[in-house]
């Protein structure tokens, strides 16, 4: 992935930003744990005020 993904690890932040019309880059397997999923979100101003403001996740 690019250094400039979002990487969300949680189903239900990444369901509702895809509800919420943000962009998935890509879909991979968890490499720790092989039953979960990793999202991929395009890194946007937009969606990083998304995320801190409806989930409290600040992305450095």
């Amino acid at each position: 992935m690019m250094d400039k993904d979002i990487v969300i690890f949680s189903a239900r932040v990444a369901k509702d930003l895809i509800r919420n019309n943000f962009h998935v880059i890509d879909i991979q397997q968890n490499k720790q744990c092989k039953l979960k999923t990793v999202f991929y979100f395009k890194d946007t101003e937009k969606t990083r005020n998304y995320l801190e403001r409806k989930h409290n996740i600040k992305i450095k």
